[in-house]
């Protein structure tokens, strides 16, 4: 592997990070860690497992399918009402 920027001496931290969670999603390209995403996406929802099952699933299948924008709209919800924008976004063809 190659060698990151040197660090002055073996510390606990190398470098500060910033932010704290980085966002599974890459910029350009590649795809998105699915289960990051969905894993993510459902604590937003409010309910029961029998509630969130359904809706990781269809996470899973949309980000799977290489839906972005839903992906990343699943990434940042916080609130049940952010769930419900990010499953009403049209699929991505």
């Amino acid at each position: 592997a190659p060698a990151p920027t040197p660090a002055p001496a073996v510390t606990t931290v190398p470098a500060p990070a910033p932010a704290p969670t980085p966002a599974p999603q890459p910029s350009a390209g590649g795809r998105p860690n699915c289960t990051a995403v969905c894993d993510r996406f459902v604590q937003a929802v409010s309910g029961s497992d029998s509630i969130r099952a359904p809706i990781r699933n269809r996470c899973r299948e949309r980000c799977e399918n290489g839906d972005m924008k839903f992906s990343i709209c699943a990434w940042k919800a916080r609130t049940m009402e952010d769930v419900s924008t990010c499953m009403s976004l049209p699929e991505a063809r």
